[in-house]
Protein backbone atom coordinates (compact mmCIF):
# COMPACT_ATOMS: atom_id res chain seq x y z
CA UNK A 1 0.00 0.00 0.00
CA UNK A 2 1.18 3.51 -0.81
CA UNK A 3 -0.77 5.33 1.91
CA UNK A 4 0.04 3.07 4.84
CA UNK A 5 0.23 4.90 8.17
CA UNK A 6 2.75 4.46 10.97
CA UNK A 7 1.88 3.41 14.50
CA UNK A 8 0.77 6.91 15.22
CA UNK A 9 1.01 9.01 18.36
CA UNK A 10 -1.41 11.92 18.25
CA UNK A 11 -0.32 14.98 20.23
CA UNK A 12 -3.06 17.44 21.21
CA UNK A 13 -2.60 21.11 22.00
CA UNK A 14 -5.37 23.23 23.50
CA UNK A 15 -5.29 26.53 21.65
CA UNK A 16 -7.70 29.41 22.30
CA UNK A 17 -10.68 27.13 22.87
CA UNK A 18 -9.90 24.59 20.18
CA UNK A 19 -7.50 21.71 19.61
CA UNK A 20 -4.53 21.45 17.29
CA UNK A 21 -3.40 17.91 16.50
CA UNK A 22 0.15 16.91 15.57
CA UNK A 23 1.43 13.60 14.22
CA UNK A 24 5.12 13.11 13.43
CA UNK A 25 6.16 10.57 10.76
CA UNK A 26 2.60 10.30 9.51
CA UNK A 27 3.08 7.98 6.53
CA UNK A 28 5.08 4.76 6.82
CA UNK A 29 6.51 5.32 3.33
CA UNK A 30 6.49 9.08 2.73
CA UNK A 31 8.85 8.93 -0.25
CA UNK A 32 6.50 6.45 -1.91
CA UNK A 33 3.56 8.79 -1.26
CA UNK A 34 5.46 11.77 -2.63
CA UNK A 35 6.51 9.88 -5.76
CA UNK A 36 2.97 8.63 -6.35
CA UNK A 37 1.55 12.14 -6.10
CA UNK A 38 4.14 13.66 -8.42
CA UNK A 39 3.51 11.08 -11.09
CA UNK A 40 0.36 13.10 -11.71
CA UNK A 41 0.09 16.44 -13.41
CA UNK A 42 0.24 19.69 -11.46
CA UNK A 43 -2.24 22.34 -12.57
CA UNK A 44 -2.29 26.07 -11.89
CA UNK A 45 -4.90 26.89 -9.26
CA UNK A 46 -7.78 29.09 -10.45
CA UNK A 47 -5.83 29.95 -13.58
CA UNK A 48 -8.95 31.34 -15.29
CA UNK A 49 -9.66 33.87 -12.54
CA UNK A 50 -9.09 37.48 -13.59
CA UNK A 51 -7.27 39.62 -12.63
CA UNK A 52 -4.47 37.31 -11.52
CA UNK A 53 -0.70 37.18 -11.14
CA UNK A 54 -0.59 33.41 -10.85
CA UNK A 55 1.92 31.93 -13.35
CA UNK A 56 3.51 35.42 -13.64
CA UNK A 57 4.77 36.58 -10.23
CA UNK A 58 4.23 33.30 -8.40
CA UNK A 59 3.25 29.74 -9.24
CA UNK A 60 0.37 28.35 -7.21
CA UNK A 61 -0.37 24.81 -8.40
CA UNK A 62 -2.42 21.87 -7.11
CA UNK A 63 -2.88 18.17 -7.56
CA UNK A 64 -6.37 16.69 -7.56
CA UNK A 65 -6.07 12.89 -7.73
CA UNK A 66 -8.81 10.30 -7.31
CA UNK A 67 -7.50 7.34 -5.28
CA UNK A 68 -9.75 4.88 -3.47
CA UNK A 69 -6.87 3.68 -1.28
CA UNK A 70 -6.80 7.12 0.32
CA UNK A 71 -10.24 6.68 1.92
CA UNK A 72 -8.69 4.99 4.98
CA UNK A 73 -6.53 8.06 5.63
CA UNK A 74 -9.54 10.39 5.32
CA UNK A 75 -11.58 8.25 7.71
CA UNK A 76 -8.75 8.11 10.25
CA UNK A 77 -8.37 11.89 10.36
CA UNK A 78 -12.13 12.40 10.40
CA UNK A 79 -12.28 10.28 13.54
CA UNK A 80 -9.64 12.47 15.23
CA UNK A 81 -11.18 15.86 14.49
CA UNK A 82 -14.83 14.76 14.66
CA UNK A 83 -15.63 16.29 11.28
CA UNK A 84 -16.09 14.83 7.82
CA UNK A 85 -14.83 15.44 4.30
CA UNK A 86 -16.87 15.02 1.16
CA UNK A 87 -13.67 14.19 -0.76
CA UNK A 88 -12.60 10.97 0.95
CA UNK A 89 -10.96 9.47 -2.11
CA UNK A 90 -9.31 12.62 -3.48
CA UNK A 91 -5.76 13.75 -2.89
CA UNK A 92 -5.18 17.51 -2.92
CA UNK A 93 -1.86 19.32 -2.67
CA UNK A 94 -0.68 22.90 -2.37
CA UNK A 95 2.54 23.74 -4.17
CA UNK A 96 4.04 27.19 -4.41
CA UNK A 97 7.05 28.93 -5.87
CA UNK A 98 7.71 32.69 -6.02
CA UNK A 99 9.47 34.93 -8.51
CA UNK A 100 11.97 37.42 -7.13
CA UNK A 101 9.98 40.62 -7.47
CA UNK A 102 9.02 43.55 -5.24
CA UNK A 103 5.43 42.31 -5.44
CA UNK A 104 6.40 39.36 -3.24
CA UNK A 105 7.36 41.46 -0.22
CA UNK A 106 7.20 38.84 2.52
CA UNK A 107 9.05 41.07 5.01
CA UNK A 108 6.19 43.57 5.25
CA UNK A 109 3.28 41.32 4.38
CA UNK A 110 1.57 38.01 5.13
CA UNK A 111 0.19 35.75 2.44
CA UNK A 112 -3.61 35.88 2.36
CA UNK A 113 -5.03 35.03 5.78
CA UNK A 114 -8.32 33.23 5.17
CA UNK A 115 -10.91 30.90 6.68
CA UNK A 116 -12.13 27.49 5.47
CA UNK A 117 -15.17 25.28 6.16
CA UNK A 118 -13.76 23.43 9.15
CA UNK A 119 -10.67 21.52 10.20
CA UNK A 120 -7.70 21.44 7.84
CA UNK A 121 -5.16 18.64 7.85
CA UNK A 122 -1.75 19.41 6.37
CA UNK A 123 1.01 16.90 5.67
CA UNK A 124 4.28 18.67 4.88
CA UNK A 125 6.64 17.30 2.24
CA UNK A 126 9.63 19.63 2.22
CA UNK A 127 12.72 17.73 3.36
CA UNK A 128 14.23 20.73 5.12
CA UNK A 129 12.59 22.22 8.20
CA UNK A 130 10.84 25.49 7.45
CA UNK A 131 7.94 27.61 8.60
CA UNK A 132 4.74 25.89 7.57
CA UNK A 133 1.48 27.65 8.39
CA UNK A 134 0.59 30.84 10.25
CA UNK A 135 -2.46 31.30 12.47
CA UNK A 136 -3.73 34.87 12.92
CA UNK A 137 -6.31 37.11 14.46
CA UNK A 138 -7.16 40.39 12.69
CA UNK A 139 -6.26 43.62 14.46
CA UNK A 140 -8.84 45.49 12.41
CA UNK A 141 -11.95 44.03 10.81
CA UNK A 142 -10.01 43.11 7.70
CA UNK A 143 -11.46 41.01 4.93
CA UNK A 144 -8.36 39.63 3.22
CA UNK A 145 -10.48 37.68 0.74
CA UNK A 146 -12.39 40.58 -0.81
CA UNK A 147 -10.03 40.59 -3.80
CA UNK A 148 -9.49 37.70 -6.24
CA UNK A 149 -7.17 35.18 -4.60
CA UNK A 150 -4.24 35.75 -6.94
CA UNK A 151 -4.62 39.49 -7.47
CA UNK A 152 -3.87 40.96 -4.02
CA UNK A 153 -2.75 37.99 -1.95
CA UNK A 154 -0.30 39.89 0.29
CA UNK A 155 -1.68 41.82 3.30
CA UNK A 156 0.13 44.24 5.58
CA UNK A 157 1.57 42.56 8.67
CA UNK A 158 0.53 45.52 10.83
CA UNK A 159 -3.14 44.58 10.35
CA UNK A 160 -2.78 41.07 11.76
CA UNK A 161 -1.76 39.45 15.03
CA UNK A 162 0.40 36.40 14.41
CA UNK A 163 -0.81 33.94 17.03
CA UNK A 164 1.25 30.92 16.08
CA UNK A 165 3.58 29.46 13.44
CA UNK A 166 2.97 25.77 12.81
CA UNK A 167 6.41 24.44 11.97
CA UNK A 168 6.88 22.23 8.94
CA UNK A 169 8.98 19.09 8.81
CA UNK A 170 8.99 16.22 6.36
CA UNK A 171 6.04 13.83 6.77
CA UNK A 172 4.57 15.77 9.70
CA UNK A 173 0.81 16.21 9.98
CA UNK A 174 -0.82 19.23 11.60
CA UNK A 175 -4.60 19.59 11.92
CA UNK A 176 -6.34 22.77 13.12
CA UNK A 177 -9.73 24.45 12.88
CA UNK A 178 -9.56 26.47 9.67
CA UNK A 179 -13.07 27.85 10.24
CA UNK A 180 -12.19 29.28 13.64
CA UNK A 181 -8.73 30.68 12.83
CA UNK A 182 -7.52 32.83 9.99
CA UNK A 183 -4.52 31.04 8.53
CA UNK A 184 -2.14 31.04 5.57
CA UNK A 185 1.23 29.76 4.48
CA UNK A 186 4.20 31.12 6.39
CA UNK A 187 6.76 32.83 4.15
CA UNK A 188 9.66 34.47 6.02
CA UNK A 189 12.62 34.03 3.69
CA UNK A 190 13.48 33.16 0.09
CA UNK A 191 13.53 29.38 0.45
CA UNK A 192 10.87 29.12 -2.26
CA UNK A 193 12.13 31.83 -4.58
CA UNK A 194 14.23 29.47 -6.70
CA UNK A 195 13.22 27.39 -9.69
CA UNK A 196 14.40 24.16 -8.09
CA UNK A 197 12.69 24.82 -4.72
CA UNK A 198 8.98 24.09 -4.38
CA UNK A 199 6.87 24.43 -1.25
CA UNK A 200 4.78 21.24 -1.04
CA UNK A 201 2.10 19.97 1.26
CA UNK A 202 -0.90 17.69 1.04
CA UNK A 203 -4.18 19.04 2.40
CA UNK A 204 -7.53 17.67 3.51
CA UNK A 205 -10.55 19.87 4.19
CA UNK A 206 -13.16 18.87 6.79
CA UNK A 207 -16.41 20.39 7.97
CA UNK A 208 -18.89 19.83 10.77
CA UNK A 209 -21.16 16.84 10.27
CA UNK A 210 -24.64 17.74 9.08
Amino acid sequence: MVFELNNLKVIEENFYGSKIYYIQDFYRYPDKVFNFIFQHKLNYWKINDKPSYNSILFHDKRHDIICDEFVEVSNYLSHICGQETEFKNRIFTNTMRFEKNKFNDYEKNYWRPHLDMGYNALIYFNKFDCDGTNIYSPINDVDSTKYPEHFKPWVNRKKWNLLKILKSSYNKLVMFDGKKYYHGMSINDESFFHKDSLRVNQILFFREKL
